[in-house]
């Protein structure tokens, strides 16, 4: 059973430990080059929201195809950039500047912006999921 975004910020001692450490917030972050939020466990996937999320590989353990639908996986280049419609890489300045401080920084990977607003925070691999509509026919 999933619970309401605000109950899981709100009660999740392991996503509240996990989004001040990492990302220094007490919210869920958007990547910076897709439009999906972040979700880092499973358990805190957020009944009430009804866009993208990029999920933990995990997820597929407890996959059901009836709630939601799977969109694609991070880490394709070439899926984010032919099938992907809420892939944005960032401008060219900005990915000379990433490759610049990192080596192993890459273009199709999902990143939150750092405190000087480049995507620099790095997330393993993430499978893109959105909830499926109620009543809707897949």
């Amino acid at each position: 059973m999933l619970d309401t975004m605000a109950h899981n910020l709100k009660f999740n001692k392991k996503l509240q430990k996990k989004l001040e450490r990492d990302f220094g917030k007490h919210e869920y972050p958007h990547y910076a080059n897709y439009d999906a939020l972040e979700i880092p466990f499973t358990e805190c996937i957020p009944s009430d929201y009804g866009s993208i999320m990029g999920v933990p590989i995990t997820f597929m353990d407890s996959f059901n195809p009836d709630q939601f639908e799977l969109l694609g996986m991070s880490g394709d280049l070439s899926w984010a950039k032919s099938e992907c419609d809420f892939f944005t890489p960032p401008s060219d300045e900005v990915q000379r500047v990433c490759k610049a401080k990192s080596k192993t920084w890459r273009v199709q990977k999902v990143y939150v912006n750092d405190d000087e607003g480049l995507p620099l925070i790095p997330i393993y691999d993430r499978l893109f999921i959105r909830p499926k509509k109620k009543g809707a026919e897949a």
